[in-house]
């Protein structure tokens, strides 16, 4: 309502009227506004969208190890070790050789060296196969050169550890409780006494056979270069090689006392020369022979250097020991007793302590 007031005067009497009336008389209403549309859904086309392709599987290519050798070049320091007619000494020629055979293997895929030394210090004999051991080495490879009065004396011999040497090795170390360490991935401080001896007998046992085989091996390549000294790989109690879970080699490349050899050992071409039979030894044996109860390795297979039976048919060798019984190494190493016989040229069952057998490939 809106109100609407007049004022007069009636009969001297001033008078006020006030009169009401609809607003939509005197207020003309506005038009209202028109409504807005609301806007009108915009109908587009929508394809499904493909599916997407799976992301990519990314493979991480498994973890491999390389091959570990171990190269010790003998003597050192204060000892020079023997010396040639001429002056050469011996520290010097196994350094260089140990040199060469490092580099060689670094270049080698799934191979690597490790030196333990790499300059003129003396090391101790026990320390040299314990930073093999330390290095998780699969090979160790002591570098020396022979000297002897005889000075007719020549050629290359290969040395792996005696029997009586490596009992001799596991009591000393079993007395001096050092099996509290790892021997062969195995903790022996916490077992049982006769355990550990036995644990560490088959240990050592394994790493003699290894150790003649991939002997036999480099023997295999070094009798290319010229004479051998030895024609088998021989056994003797050097200190270096007792290692209860390392197969360990010892080298000599040549006579240093014998002019002629000493002219070799001397030369930049024979010391190469020599690595390279090494190399090839090594590597034909771990080609048949891989780490047993390691990560895998990067070596690729390669063709094993046949020498006669023993480098291609009968890659492995094993060392009798006492209990041993050719029924008891056929059902071990997965083939016959007749394969066995004929392999070694048995006519009976009866087996030798300390005789080395060949081992021909497991029966299929």
């Amino acid at each position: 309502m809106r109100p609407s007031a007049t004022l007069a005067a009636v009969d001297g009497v001033p008078r006020l009227s006030i009169e009401l009336r609809p607003v939509s008389w005197v207020v003309s209403a506005s038009p209202s506004p028109s409504p807005v549309p609301s806007p009108r859904p915009v109908q587009t086309s929508v394809r499904p969208a493909a599916p997407s392709a799976p992301p990519p599987v990314v493979r991480v290519p498994e973890a491999r190890r390389q091959i570990v050798v171990v190269v010790d070049a003998g003597h050192g320091g204060r000892d020079p070790g023997a010396r040639g007619r001429s002056g050469l000494r011996e520290k010097d020629v196994t350094l260089a050789i140990s040199r060469r055979l490092v580099d060689r293997l670094n270049a080698e895929p799934g191979m690597r060296g490790v030196l333990t030394r790499s300059d003129d210090r003396f090391l101790g004999l026990r320390e040299r196969m314990e930073r093999a051991r330390s290095a998780n080495a699969d090979l160790f490879v002591s570098i020396h050169a022979d000297a002897a009065e005889n000075r007719g004396a020549r050629g290359s011999t290969v040395y792996v550890l005696s029997e009586k040497a490596a009992s001799d090795e596991a009591s000393r170390r079993l007395a001096a409780r050092e099996n509290a360490a790892l021997i062969g991935g195995v903790e022996l401080g916490n077992k049982d006494p006769v355990l550990a001896s036995v644990l560490m007998d088959l240990s050592q046992n394994a790493s003699i056979s290894s150790s003649i085989a991939v002997g036999d091996a480099v023997l295999g390549r070094m009798r290319k270069l010229g004479r051998l000294h030895r024609t088998s790989v021989q056994q003797a109690p050097f200190m270096v090689l007792k290692s209860p879970d390392v197969p360990s080699i010892l080298v000599e490349t040549a006579y240093i006392s014998n002019p002629t050899d000493e002219q070799n050992l001397r030369s930049a071409r024979h010391q190469d020369a020599l690595a390279g039979a090494v190399l090839g030894g090594v590597r034909s044996y771990f080609a048949s022979n891989p780490p047993v109860g390691r990560p895998a390795t990067t070596l690729a297979a390669a063709p094993v250097q046949a020498r006669g039976a023993s480098a291609g048919a009968y890659p492995r060798r094993h060392v009798i020991r006492r209990g041993d019984t050719l029924s008891g190494l056929a059902d071990r190493y997965h083939v016959s007793v007749r394969s066995l016989r004929t392999a070694n040229s048995l006519s009976s069952d009866t087996v030798m302590v300390g005789k080395t057998l060949l081992i021909p490939r497991e029966s299929t």
